[in-house]
Parts: structure tokens; sequence; C-alpha cells
């Protein structure tokens, strides 16, 4: 199966149609209320790089900064929690 959202292929892997490589992010609850089990625990998929593009860095508009901001709190977080 080919799919563009993670999220989608995690419901598949939910309603048993098969293993998927997803995100820890995108499969953490299912995960812990035991809805899907971690096939090769010691395995993962090396880190990538994450690119956000923006006209600008002089007058960020409020609501870029804010998006920049969610995303790098976010991701801090998902590092911290994979250590």
């Amino acid at each position: 199966m080919l799919a563009n959202s993670f999220a989608l292929l995690r419901d598949a892997a939910v309603n048993n149609l098969g293993i998927v490589l997803i995100p820890d992010f995108v499969c953490r609850n299912e995960v812990r209320i035991g809805r899907l089990v971690r096939v090769l625990p010691d395995y993962s998929v090396p880190a990538a790089d994450i690119f956000v593009i923006y006209p600008t860095r002089r007058l960020v508009a409020p609501r870029v900064r804010s998006f920049l901001n969610f995303i790098e709190s976010k991701l801090a977080r998902a590092d911290t929690e994979r250590k």
C-alpha cells in the first residue's frame, strides 16, 4: 500500500491491513493502549532534516512565527522523547 498520509497508514495497521513504517508521534497513542505493537523495536529510520520555507526573515507574519514556534517545540519534544 502506498499513501501520502501517515494517519491513513496508521489506521490501516490498526485495522489489520498490514505492517507500516510511520513516525512514533503518529502512532504513540495506539502503541501505548495496545492497538498497535512494534514489530522491530530495535529498528529506526535515520533522522531527517525538516525545512520550513517562507519568503523573508524580515517582517515575518505573526501567524508564520507562531507556526514556526509550534513546529520547533513539537520537534524538540519528540526528539527528547526518543532519547
